[in-house]
C-alpha cells in the first residue's frame, strides 16, 4: 500500500500542477490582449479532443470483438485490423504533406467529423470489404486532427510553458478513459446484446440487424451519433470558427514588443 500512496501522492502533484500551468497561460493571455475570449479558446481547445476522442476509446477496444463476430475468422480479424491501422498511419503521412487550411480550425473539426461519420458507418455495415474500407478511412482523420491541433497549441502557448501544456491535454485524455473502458463492458454484455431479438429490437433491427453482435454495433452507431452531433454543434459556433483569429500568436507579440522598444 505504500507504493501505492506515493503513486497516488504522485498523480495528484502532477494534476495539481497542470492546473496552476493552466491558470498562469490564461494569466498571461489575459495579460498581453486584456480580453477573456482568449482564456476561454485555450481552455475549451485543451479540452476538445480528449473529450471527442477519449469519450468514444471504448468503442475502439470493442472493435476486436464486434469484427470477430461479424467475420467469425481469426484471419480476416487480422487483415481488418491491419488495415485499419494502415489508416492511422496514413493519416499522419498526410500531416507530413499538408499542412491543413489556412485556419486549421477548418480542418480539425471537419477531420472529426468525418471520424464521427465513418464510425456510425462502421456499426451498420456487415460485410468485410465494406468494414476494411470504412474502418480504413475511420482511421485518417485521428493524427490529423491531433497534429494540426498541435500545431495551433505550438503557435498560440509560449514555448517554455508547451511542456506543461501538453501535459495537461494528457491528463484530460487519461481521465475519460477508464470511465468508458468500465461502461462499455458491462453495457453490452448485460443490456444491448441480451436484448437483440427482443420486444423492442425491431425498431433497429432494420439498421444493424439480430444476428449476434448486432448489440455492439448499435452501440457504435450511437456513439458516432453523439460524437457527430457534438461536432456540428461545437463548429456551429462562431467562437470557434474564428478562434486562430481571435487568439494571439505567441511569436507575432514578441515581436511587436520588441519593435515597440
Amino acid at each position: 500500500m505504500r507504493t501505492f500512496y506515493i503513486l497516488a501522492a504522485t498523480q495528484v502533484f502532477s494534476m495539481v500542477g497542470s492546473a496552476i500551468t493552466n491558470f498562469a497561460i490564461g494569466v498571461w493571455l489575459f495579460t498581453e490582449t486584456g480580453n477573456a475570449t482568449p482564456i476561454v479558446l485555450t481552455a475549451f481547445f485543451t479540452w476538445l479532443p480528449p473529450a471527442f476522442l477519449n469519450s468514444f476509446a471504448g468503442v475502439f477496444v470493442l472493435r476486436t470483438p464486434y469484427l470477430l463476430s461479424l467475420v467469425d475468422d481469426e484471419k480476416v480479424l487480422g487483415v481488418l485490423l491491419t488495415i485499419a491501422s494502415v489508416g492511422l498511419v496514413g493519416g499522419g503521412l498526410i500531416t507530413m504533406v499538408w499542412q491543413g487550411t489556412e485556419q486549421r480550425i477548418h480542418t480539425i473539426m471537419p477531420a472529426l467529423a468525418l471520424g464521427a461519420v465513418t464510425m456510425i458507418l462502421y456499426g451498420l455495415v456487415r460485410t468485410p470489404l465494406v468494414l476494411a474500407i470504412v474502418g480504413f478511412v475511420m482511421m485518417l482523420p485521428y493524427k490529423l486532427s491531433n497534429a494540426l491541433l498541435s500545431t495551433v497549441m505550438q503557435s498560440k502557448v509560449p514555448p517554455d510553458m508547451q511542456g506543461r501544456v501538453f501535459s495537461f491535454t494528457s491528463q484530460l485524455s487519461l481521465f475519460a478513459l477508464p470511465l468508458t473502458y468500465l461502461l462499455t463492458g458491462p453495457l453490452i454484455d448485460n443490456v444491448l446484446e441480451p436484448a437483440v431479438g427482443g420486444t423492442y429490437w425491431h425498431w433497429v433491427e432494420p439498421l444493424v440487424g439480430s444476428s449476434p453482435g448486432a448489440g455492439m454495433g448499435l452501440y457504435i452507431v450511437v456513439c458516432g451519433t453523439i460524437w457527430l452531433v457534438g461536432t456540428l454543434l461545437v463548429y456551429a459556433l462562431p467562437i470557434v470558427r474564428h478562434m486562430e483569429k481571435r487568439l494571439p500568436n505567441y511569436r507575432a507579440v514578441v515581436a511587436e514588443a520588441a519593435g515597440g522598444a
